[in-house]
């Protein structure tokens, strides 16, 4: 489903995989990676909400990290290449003029679907990307039938160097539709944006995408794990694949290699703003104590610094409950008279400095 747009992108300015495999290579640390969403929206429904892309965010950091729940069924062929990547993405904290906002802009728009780099220009009914030196910019809005996402790889233009999802693909729950609704099509989209090609290169037993893991096969395929061509069994669970979100699964130790030699070479400077990202708070979803007596809902999330926090509370379809700022005392927030059933909650505790983003159950004893 991410379809023809990319063959089309990558004729300007992909770089090969040797040339990747060029890039310094770095100690296996983890890095982090600063992002921006932009939300572009034509109508209420394509404003998706902050939950919506909270969701998305620890969906790729699943992904990239090899936690994924679905990772337990891998074809066991396969298991032995399973990478983590050891990429973490956090929204960014600090804006363009220094000051701090949530990472996420939101821009009305005139312009109907996109399917091309308008999406980059505020003249053009998109926005101005920020700068991709320092950002991974992340675009979600409209995308024309058959879109779900596109991507710029590395060498491109700084004016259009980033990913743009279609609001139907994009996160978790909210506008998310399945069969898509996994968050892997921003994880593959990301791919291609640290130098990563399609398993099947450009199409045919002829062609590879250069890694030494990933099987030679043909063009994109179903789901199939007995599925071969080429002579090999397919990989169609590798993030690189077409299939549906809960098919995609895995990157391999050869993606990991390059991914982070793109990452600590042609992309070396988003690494050093990532001092600009959210800091996710050191809370274990053990120690994350809530309490809702008489209608009060009291969250107590540990030492703090901060005395004031901004709390977003949302159904798991979505549905935004509570979004209020709070004082904090000794590690304690409060929001005051409000009725909610015991059930299944998403929490956002949001600061100048760092966030929190937990599944909470409510429950009545």
């Amino acid at each position: 489903m991410k379809l023809v747009i990319f063959s089309l992108l990558f004729l300007f300015a992909a770089i090969s995989n040797s040339e990747a495999n060029s890039y310094q290579t770095m100690e296996d640390t983890l890095l982090i990676v600063p992002v921006v969403v932009h939300v572009v929206y034509s109508s209420p429904v394509q404003n998706i909400s902050d939950y919506q892309i909270h969701s998305q965010i620890e969906a790729l950091n699943k992904d990239f990290r090899k936690k994924n729940e679905d990772v337990a069924i891998i074809d066991p062929i396969f298991k032995n290449f399973v990478a983590d990547i050891n990429i973490e993405f956090r929204l960014a904290h600090i804006d363009l003029n220094g000051n701090h906002f949530t990472g996420i802009t939101r821009t009305a728009t005139s312009h109907g679907p996109f399917g091309d780099n308008d999406i980059y220009f505020t003249n053009k009914g998109g926005l101005d990307i920020w700068d991709s030196h320092r950002y991974l910019n992340v675009y979600v809005c409209d995308l024309v039938t058959g879109l779900s996402g596109f991507s710029s790889s590395p060498g491109f233009i700084s004016d259009i160097d980033g990913v743009v999802v279609d609001y139907e693909y994009f996160g978790i729950g909210g506008t998310a539709k399945p069969p898509f609704n996994k968050g892997r099509t921003l994880t593959h989209e990301i791919g291609h944006w640290l130098g990563l090609k399609h398993i099947w290169g450009t199409g045919g037993c002829e062609s590879d995408d250069g890694i030494h893991d990933t099987p030679v096969q043909d063009a994109a395929v179903g789901c199939s794990k007995s599925y071969s061509s080429c002579g090999e069994v397919n990989m169609v669970q590798n993030f690189m694949g077409y299939g549906v979100d809960s098919c995609l699964l895995f990157f391999t130790q050869g993606q990991k290699e390059v991914i982070r030699n793109c990452l600590t070479g042609y992309r070396k400077d988003i690494l050093e703003n990532s001092s600009y990202v959210l800091n996710i708070l050191p809370v274990s979803s053990n120690s994350l104590l809530i309490s809702y007596m008489n209608r009060d809902l009291s969250i107590y999330i540990g030492s703090v610094t901060f005395d004031k926090a901004n709390i977003q509370l949302f159904t798991l379809l979505g549905e935004e409950l509570v979004n209020k700022s709070v004082n904090v005392s000794d590690g304690n927030l409060i929001i005051h008279n409000i009725s909610l059933p015991y059930s299944n909650y998403y929490l956002i505790v949001l600061t100048t400095e760092t966030y929190v983003y937990k599944r909470i159950v409510l429950l009545n004893f």
